[in-house]
């Protein structure tokens, strides 16, 4: 089954749960360095998480993702 998983993340064994009190704490420091907190231009909680588990975050500030077809879906999300 996980063969065909077109778009794995890369949260380990901790999932989304075990992440979304870190993003939490990453807005929180982005918004008190006064920087564009990641992925805050996807207006839907469910459809950001999906997202920050696929992508990356480079210094620069801009979102990266090694599939390709993740990159795709996140510019239609």
């Amino acid at each position: 089954m996980q063969q065909r998983n077109e778009h794995p993340h890369w949260l380990g064994t901790a999932g989304h749960i075990g992440k979304e009190q870190i993003w939490a704490q990453e807005d929180a420091a982005a918004t008190a360095a006064n920087v564009p907190t990641p992925f805050s231009d996807i207006p839907e909680q469910r459809a950001r998480n999906w997202a920050r588990a696929r992508g990356k975050v480079n210094l620069d500030g801009f979102v990266t993702f090694e599939n390709k077809s993740d990159a795709v879906i996140y510019q239609e999300l």
